[in-house]
């Protein structure tokens, strides 16, 4: 059965975050994310909330953009097709190998919202299974993060999922 998965990315440690950075009021919806080989991802994206020229300048400019084109526009938002480049590694791999489909793709200076399907629960399970089928280092080794990266990720996660689900450590109402 398909697994919907929605997650929240901070924008530096997404694509694009040099183009959020720099044009703060930046808006970007993907209409489409596909791959075009393993080390390469090519989304269309809706860009709001900045001129056509700026847009290109920031994107240009941007470590994580291989190129982008502006292929059509309207009133204040163009699409663009866009290159990724390999350090865009979440969504590549989420792709090419856990055969995912991302469904919405919302960036602005605050983060990305990233809402994707997988094929099924076994995908997502591996390093959470019992017997536990991987290690934090063969996830990592997947990933092509070091151990302590993923380990911080983790840890930031789950943080963030307790704060969220549970309340703990949110603060007190008054």
């Amino acid at each position: 059965m398909p697994t919907i998965v929605v997650a929240n990315i901070p924008a530096e440690e997404f694509a694009l975050r040099e183009s959020l950075r720099a044009v703060p009021d930046l808006a970007v919806e993907s209409q489409r994310v596909v791959e075009k080989d393993r080390d390469l991802v090519m989304p269309l994206m809706w860009v709001r909330g900045a001129n056509g020229e700026t847009v290109q300048t920031a994107l240009a400019d941007d470590s994580s953009v291989r190129s982008a084109s502006r292929i059509a526009s309207y009133e204040d938002e163009s699409l663009y097709q866009m290159e990724w480049k390999r350090d865009v590694e979440l969504a590549v791999q989420m792709i090419t190998e856990d055969e995912a489909t991302i469904l919405d793709l919302y960036g602005t200076s605050d983060g990305w919202q990233l809402r994707s399907m997988f094929p099924d629960r076994d995908t997502l399970t591996g390093y959470f299974g019992v017997p536990r089928e991987a290690d934090l280092g063969d996830v990592a080794d997947r990933l092509d993060i070091s151990h302590q990266a993923l380990s911080e990720r983790l840890r930031r996660g789950h943080t963030n999922l307790i704060k969220e689900t549970i309340g703990v450590g949110a603060p007190e109402k008054t």
